[in-house]
């Protein structure tokens, strides 16, 4: 006997989703990013952000995160646009800004 598959909620707890930054390039006295998103689905919600600092680069990861839907219906027309902060230990200075590789939506 053949099982359905798992539902996308219960295959995909974390997706990592694109960004960008304003102003975009930051300016190298940078401390703090301002972090520009779009969730893929209105049942996602943005769930962290990721920082790694070296001394040549500094990686950024924004993660969003499955909720269940609450039942009952979903609202009309969700806005999915987020912004999030990134706090850096040093200004970013003449480092590379690196945006961690995103996850496919599921299709």
């Amino acid at each position: 006997m053949e099982t359905a598959a798992p539902a996308v909620a219960e295959r995909a707890r974390f997706l990592s989703i694109p960004w960008s930054t304003h102003p975009d390039p930051p300016p190298p006295e940078t401390t703090e990013l301002q972090l520009h998103c779009t969730l893929t689905s209105p049942a996602m919600e943005l769930a962290r952000v990721d920082v790694r600092e070296t001394a040549s680069q500094v990686f950024v990861t924004v993660l969003a995160r499955w909720r269940p839907q609450a039942p009952g219906g979903s609202p009309s027309e969700p806005d999915l646009k987020r912004t999030a902060t990134a706090a850096l230990n040093a200004p970013l200075g003449d480092r590379a800004l690196v945006h961690a590789p995103h996850d496919d939506a599921p299709r």
